[in-house]
Order: structure tokens, then C-alpha cells, then sequence
């Protein structure tokens, strides 16, 4: 289907038409703005949001599609709002939905718009409180997904069914009005709403970026209705997944301006980089008409789409991906450092290893329980896999032919629990969250440590003399390494500190292939790594009208960083926290750090003990204590006798140093 006919398609949808640009209907003008991050006082109401997207691509249109997921047991945000106004509905629904913005002509090189988008559609003129899909929440688990081939789209839209036209709640769209941007008309049939009945997502063959985003934080207290937390925002580019377009994001008028995340690479960069770790590692690359349409191969894939670790083991049997090289070594490592007699070596870090396979596998006895009542109902899917062959390559040897590997598991960080998705007199509890990993019997009380471990056997490759197959994870490489994307989003389940943010804000935007026009055009710090960090908070001067902290300095006797830095996130007292990396190559003990304020007084403390420091808590109603650091001789205000230590040497883990705030100005 070519895009003219598709849009001629949608342009007899009539009714269903939402806006042309300029014309928001009445119903969607009433709706107010968010608050940016506190709930009102009153009764909570329906509110918008916006998402920006900038197209810094030099060659192709850009067509996103925002995507909202179903909630078939109840959707907790539009219970905390509540807007049918009746405390036993629990607003269900059994279909994703769907809105396309400018789908015949995308967004052009060099375009921007904003699309407004309310917390939720009301779907029916009555809402029937017995029935499911009577309203969409757009803020709650929404995804934009970025394409940049019309083919693509086309094939994208060829999967819908059914349109929808809401009752009330439009989503709007309207040209971005800034500079460095060519001003977009947003298309009549723009924001033409599908419902997806069978809940399939996108078509697995489709290359895409997705960008991922929740609009509001809901709490749910033991025994209680949710509750409405905050009006933040929390967004990801989801490049666990699969890495296809370079995208920045960042939250629309954030009070902290708190710089992007993703990658500011351009898409030549992009796909530079992409066709060299291809080449390099023998990593697998997706193989459709749409990403790889002349059957090219590294390093000349001219739209190299890239699989994460977990993908790669899960799409390789499906059939998707061009080799199983790169898999086949890490399953041959994973051997070697699980059954070698002498394996340090070969693989330095063989504890690690072995350790997560004992994990792996109790959580595996846990789920498959011969002997005893069955846990999940019969189906095929369970147990799967049917035992842990941990040596075998990929594909499986038949039959069937679709085990997976339990590294997949490993990989993907998620327990087994494939066919327990319902209930039953034995287990009432099975379902999604059966068998969770930190309830795997032998390791809840080391559980936090053994994850703390997995996630430092992920950055591995940082390590000196970690080379080849020995490297745990290359894709985190391709991610997280300045000789690669050197983006801070997430490389694996739960590289939240790297992957995710929940900010206040009025929205999201979405930069692909720049960050020209974002606010602040710098990245957001590298994740803090609790275990090797020591953590310096100064103390906020804005209560007291103190001096403002000016710069500082790690492991040096002068300030040479002015806040905010490479290595500082601010207050909202206006303090900051600085984070010393002792596992930079110029921390050593002692290490000196210095700050100044904005009357240029200069205050220094000395780490002198490397961590892990011995456990450490201020005991109350005594004087500051802080037994891991040196005051100068010349401590103005005594402030560095003034700092207070916390020092938590396991999971999870803390080594903080609580200051006083700048000293009082002089008369």
C-alpha cells in the first residue's frame, strides 16, 4: 500500500478526523495543563500533556506513532482519577490504541511539532461501568514509536482495524513555533484514532525506535484505591530492546533543566557506529525487506537495526536475525566460566558466573516441581525450557526446535514463570509476578547483592585487560562506551540508572538525530554506581540565604568544575550532591575535594580510606561524625567538622557525607 492511498484512506474517515491544524475542538480547549509535578488540592481533573519531536535527520521524514498499551485487569491511573465517578470500576481495557501523527508525509527533515495530548479519550457518549474499553489513558505505559521509511508506516498502518472517534478527551497537534526549526503543518488526517482488537503491537519485521513514557506517578497503599503521587514525567529510549534511530529526550519545562537522555549522535553517526560493532563483534543485525532490503552486510548495512543480548537470544529463534555467531560465544563463555577446573584465565570473572547459575537454577526448581501439585495449569508453554542445557547452541536441537537457551533468562533478567499466567487452587498466586527473582528460595536475604554483582558483570567490559568473548555483554559496550554511542539510556532490564528518568515537567521532548533545540544541550550525568561512589551532599544555602556553592574540585586542592559539572546533580535547596568515582583513574586516598562558594570561600575535606569503608551510621543527639575523612588545619566555621557520614558496605548500598550549607556572609 503505497502512503497517497493510505491517505486517502484515512481522509474518508470524516467524523473521525480530530483537528486540522489550528482548529482544536471545543471539548479539547477545555482541557487545562498539567500541573508540572504536585497534584492540586482539589479534586484531580483531566489534564494534557505535550510531546515535541524534533526530525534533525538530514534525508528522510520522520512518522511517529503513539501507542498506548491495554490494562485487561484494571488500569490503576485512571482509578486513582477516577473520572466515571464510581469507586467499583477499575477502567479495564482489551485494546492498545493508536494515534498517527502526519502518517502520508511524517514530519520533515529539520521539522517539529507538538502534539497535546489529554490523560485520557472517553470512548462513549455514557460510559458503561460493566464494560471495558469505555476510556484510552494516554498516561499511563505510552510509547512513541519513531520510523523513518514511508514503507514501513505504510505496512504499520496496514495492520489496523478498527478506527475510533472519542466522545470527548482529542489529542491536538500544532507546528513547533521555536527557532532552528522548519515549521511542520500538521495533516488533516493527523491523530486519526485505531483500535488494535487482537493487542499485537508493532509487526516484529518493522524497524523502529521506541521511545517509552508514563505522564503522571500513581501509588496503589496496601489495602487502598490508588492514589495520585505526582504529576512527573518518566520516559526511556528503549534501547534494551533493539537500536535503530538516535534519539535524545529531555521533559518539557523542567524546573531542573536537567540535560538529555539517549544519544546526540546524528543518524550517519548512528549507523556508523551500529555497522562497525555489526562487523566487529559478529553481532547480529535484523534481516527484513525494510532493514536490510539489498541483502546487505556489515559494515554496509544501509539500515543496520541492532538486537539487544536478550533479543538476540529470543528473535534468533524466530528467525529474524542473520547469525547466531555472537550468541553461540556467549553460551560457549557462559561454559567455560561455569565448568572449567581452572577457569581465571579464560574468565576472570568466573565467580560471577557461577554464581548467577546456582541463582538461575534454584529460581528454575522453584518454577518446575515434578513431584509436586502443579504450579501452572498444563499448557505448552510449561515447563519451558524443559530442562537448563546450558552448553547448547542456538537453534536448539530439535524438538522443538523453539527452546530457549536459559541464558535468555539470564540475559533478560526475568524469572520463569512461562505458563503460569493464570490462577489455580494449589498457587492462587501464580501469574505475571509468580516466581519473582528476589523470591527465589536460598537467596532472598543476598539477593540485592547478587544484583548488584550482575550489574557490575554488565559494565565488565570497562574493566583492564577484559577483552573478547571474556566481555559479559558487548551490546552494553555499543551502548554506554564513549567509543560508541556514549548514550545514557538503558543497555539491559535494569540499567535504570543509565535508562531512566522521572522528572517534573510539562511533557516530554523528542530529539531524533540532534539535540539542537533542547533545552539543555548537555547529557545527563553517567549513573551513579552506589558501591564505588562516595557521595558528597553539600547542604542546601537557599533556606538560610547563604552564599551560592560556585565550583569544586576531586582529588585537587584547588576548584577547577563549575557547578554543575561532570560529576554533580543539584538541590532543590540549591545544594548539590557531588559523586567522587573511586574507580576513576585519578581517585586515589587521600583524596582531597575542594569547593567555593559565591564569597569566595574555599572549604576542603580528605577522603582517606578506600571503600568499602566499615559500617557507619550518625548516631543521634551526638556531634557530626566522620570517621573515613581528614578536616584541614584551616576549617573556616569549622564546616568540615561539621559533616556527617553514612556508610552502608552491603546491598543496597550507601557511603554518603552530609555537609553543613555555605558559611554566613561576614558583616
Amino acid at each position: 500500500m503505497t502512503i497517497r492511498s493510505r491517505h486517502r484512506l484515512l481522509g474518508l474517515a470524516g467524523p473521525l478526523i480530530f483537528i486540522v491544524a489550528g482548529y482544536a475542538s471545543t471539548a479539547a480547549a477545555q482541557i487545562p495543563a498539567c500541573p508540572v509535578s504536585q497534584p492540586p488540592p482539589g479534586p484531580a481533573v483531566n489534564c494534557t500533556k505535550k510531546i515535541t519531536i524534533f526530525n534533525y535527520s538530514t534525508t528522510a521524514p520522520l512518522f511517529p506513532v503513539v501507542e498506548v498499551t491495554f490494562h485487561a485487569g484494571g488500569d490503576d491511573w485512571l482509578t486513582a482519577l477516577n473520572p466515571l465517578g464510581n469507586d467499583k470500576y477499575t477502567y479495564p481495557t482489551k485494546n492498545l490504541y493508536r494515534a498517527y501523527i502526519n502518517p502520508k508525509n511524517g514530519i520533515p527533515p529539520g521539522g517539529g511539532l507538538t502534539v497535546t495530548i489529554p490523560w485520557y479519550s472517553q470512548l462513549v457518549a455514557t460510559p458503561d461501568p460493566t464494560a471495558p474499553d469505555q476510556y484510552i489513558d494516554w498516561f499511563n505505559g505510552g510509547r512513541v514509536y519513531l520510523i523513518d521509511n514511508p514503507d514501513v508506516i505504510d505496512a504499520f498502518f496496514d495492520t489496523e482495524k478498527t478506527p475510533v472517534a472519542p466522545h470527548s478527551g482529542n489529542l491536538t497537534c500544532a507546528p513547533y513555533m521555536g527557532g532552528q526549526v522548519t515549521r511542520t503543518t500538521c495533516e488533516q488526517a493527523s491523530l486519526t484514532l485505531y483500535s488494535d482488537p487482537q493487542s499485537n503491537g508493532i509487526a516484529p519485521d518493522l524497524p523502529n525506535q521506541n521511545v517509552e513514557y508514563t505522564f503522571v506517578n500513581v501509588r496503589t497503599p496496601a489495602g487502598q484505591r490508588p492514589i495520585i503521587n505526582d504529576y512527573n514525567v518518566d520516559y526511556d529510549v528503549s534501547y534494551v530492546d533493539t537500536v535503530y534511530l538516535p534519539v535524545a529526550l529531555e521533559p518539557v519545562d523542567s524546573p531542573s533543566n536537567i540535560g538529555y537522555l539517549g544519544t546526540d549522535n546524528t543518524v550517519v553517526q548512528l549507523r556508523g557506529y551500529l555497522n562497525q560493532f555489526a562487523s566487529v563483534q559478529n553481532w547480529p543485525y535484523y534481516v527484513t525487506k525494510y532493514s536490510a532490503p539489498n541483502n546487505e552486510k556489515p559494515p554496509n548495512l544501509s539500515h543496520p537495526w541492532i538486537p539487544g543480548a536478550d533479543k538476540a537470544f529470543t528473535d534468533i529463534s524466530a528467525g529474524l536475525l542473520s547469525s547466531t555467531t555472537a550468541v553461540d560465544n556467549l553460551i560457549k563463555q557462559w561454559v567455560v566460566c561455569t565448568t572449567s577446573t581452572n577457569p581465571r584465565s579464560l574468565c576472570p570473572d568466573y565467580q560471577l558466573y557461577q554464581t548467577l547459575q546456582g541463582f538461575f537454577t534454584a529460581n528454575y526448581d522453584n518454577y518446575y516441581q515434578p513431584g509436586q501439585p502443579a504450579k501452572c495449569p498444563p499448557s505448552a508453554s510449561y515447563p519451558l525450557p524443559p530442562t537448563l542445557n546450558w552448553g547448547y547452541m542456538p537453534p536448539p536441537p530439535p524438538p522443538p526446535v523453539n527452546v530457549p537457551s536459559p541464558l535468555q533468562y539470564v540475559y533478560g533478567w526475568v524469572p520463569f514463570n512461562s505458563g503460569c499466567t493464570t490462577t489455580n487452587s494449589n498457587y492462587p498466586s501464580n501469574g505475571p509476578s509468580f516466581n519473582d527473582l528476589v523470591d527465589t528460595p536460598g537467596y532472598t536475604d543476598k539477593f540485592f547483592t547478587l544484583q548488584n554483582d550482575y550489574i557490575k558483570l554488565q559494565y565488565n567490559f570497562e574493566k583492564s585487560g577484559i577483552t573478547g568473548n571474556q566481555i559479559f555483554n558487548p551490546f552494553v559496550r555499543l551502548i554506554h562506551s564513549p567509543n560508541y554511542l556514549n548514550a545514557n539510556s538503558y543497555a539491559f532490564s535494569i540499567d535504570d540508572a543509565a535508562g531512566n528518568q522521572n522528572q517534573a515537567g510539562d511533557g516530554i521532548y523528542i530529539a531524533m538525530g540532534g539535540t539542537k533545540n533542547l533545552p539543555n544541550r548537555n547529557p545527563l550525568p553517567p549513573p551513579v554506581n552506589q558501591q564505588t561512589t562516595v557521595q558528597i551532599l553539600l547542604g542546601g544555602p537557599i533556606p538560610l540565604g547563604r552564599p551560592a556553592w560556585s565550583q569544586y574540585g576531586i582529588c585537587r586542592n584547588s576548584a577547577n568544575n563549575n557547578f554543575p559539572g561532570p560529576n554533580a546533580t543539584p538541590d532543590p535547596e540549591g545544594g548539590w550532591t557531588i559523586n567522587v568515582d573511586t574507580r576513576a583513574p585519578t581517585f586515589s586516598v587521600p583524596c582531597t575535594v575542594t569547593i567555593t562558594d559565591a564569597a569566595h570561600v574555599t572549604y576542603r575535606l580528605t577522603i582517606v580510606n578506600p571503600l568499602p569503608w566499615n559500617p557507619f551510621i550518625q548516631p543521634p543527639m551526638q556531634p557530626p561524625q566522620a570517621p573515613d575523612i581528614s578536616c584541614p588545619a584551616s576549617d573556616p566555621g569549622s564546616w568540615c567538622k561539621q559533616i556527617s557520614e553514612t556508610s552502608k558496605p552491603t546491598a543496597p548500598f550507601q557511603f554518603t557525607l552530609a555537609t553543613p550549607p555555605p558559611n554566613a556572609r561576614g558583616p
